[in-house]
């Protein structure tokens, strides 16, 4: 057994934790337009989240290119 065989969690150890834990929320912010406020929208309700003792994870996904004038 290698190391990171003994280290890792047994697979009813993670479906006991993900059932006590209950099911998340994803909440996506879409803006018509660059500078129309979607992070800071998105940042501040991650703070009040965050404030409120909910564990709170962020992404970003960008399938365009930004041209900057």
């Amino acid at each position: 057994m290698t190391i990171e065989q003994a280290q890792r969690a047994s697979p009813d150890a993670l479906l006991a934790l993900a059932k006590k834990e209950g099911r998340g929320k994803l909440k996506i912010f879409v803006g018509a337009a660059p500078g129309v406020g979607k992070t800071y929208a998105m940042l501040a309700s991650a703070r009040t989240a965050k404030a409120e003792g909910r564990d709170v994870v962020v992404g970003l996904v960008r399938d365009f290119a930004l041209v900057v004038l």
